[in-house]
């Protein structure tokens, strides 16, 4: 009965002392979940040709980042130059205003002159007045006031052609000599002035002298007769009476 008492215990030790160098080796040789996790965290040993990989990819990196760089401060060429487009821009809007400039030049120059201007004016003034006139009457708002000279002849009454009235009187001064000055009242239009005189001069009446007149009753009256002290003086041009203004 001992025997078998001692033979159990000794099957425990030895069952026990098996257990004990089971765990121990199993702590020491096989790694738990927490340091598989530990070491798989850990970075792969790089090798010598994926360093060299690296090193280049970067000097190539910083090769074109120094190249943008240097293309970025690149100096402009003269088509990408701001201020040439700014001097390009001032020198199309000169030449914009010297075309301007030409042609408003040209649209002067068109303008009517000498004989083409007195037609101008009797087509784009006179006619209008004219046409609305009732048939057989003259115009009331100027008239002509002729101071009869005997060397005039008929010249003078081409004016009632135009649709002027003519209010004739003798002259009792400078008789001898053939009218030769236009006096015009303050309310007399300039155009009036310029299509008389003109008329004048084409039938052949010696003008020397357009002046304003001295009484202010005849407002609007333009007056033909003759003036001794302007007798010396040259004879008007068609580019005199053009050129004459009120003053």
């Amino acid at each position: 009965m001992k025997s078998f008492r001692y033979f159990l215990v000794a099957v425990l030790l030895i069952t026990g002392v098996k257990l004990i160098e089971v765990n121990f080796y199993h702590v020491l040789k096989i790694p738990s979940k927490e340091t598989k996790k530990h070491k798989s965290s850990k970075p792969e040993t790089k090798t010598e040709d994926q360093l060299d990989e690296i090193i280049e990819s970067t000097q190539e990196e910083k090769t074109d980042t120094t190249r943008q760089a240097d293309e970025a401060f690149e100096e402009p060429t003269l088509a990408e130059d701001p201020g040439n487009e700014v001097a390009s821009t001032s020198q199309e809007s000169t030449s914009t205003d010297n075309n301007s400039a030409s042609n408003n030049t040209s649209i002067t120059n068109t303008q009517p002159t000498g004989e083409a201007y007195f037609q101008d004016l009797k087509n784009s003034y006179l006619s209008p007045i004219l046409a609305s006139l009732p048939e057989g009457r003259s115009r009331e708002d100027v008239v002509i006031r002729y101071y009869k000279h005997e060397n005039d002849g008929n010249r003078a009454y081409a004016l009632k052609r135009l649709g002027y009235y003519l209010h004739e009187r003798e002259a009792e001064d400078n008789q001898q000599l053939a009218s030769n000055s236009l006096y015009y009242g303050s309310d007399v239009d300039l155009r009036d002035i310029h299509i008389v005189a003109y008329t004048l001069l084409k039938e052949g009446m010696p003008l020397k002298s357009i002046k304003q007149s001295a009484f202010d009753w005849k407002f609007n009256s333009i007056e033909i007769g003759a003036d001794s002290l302007v007798e010396n003086n040259p004879i008007m041009s068609v580019a005199d009476i053009e050129a004459f203004e009120i003053r």
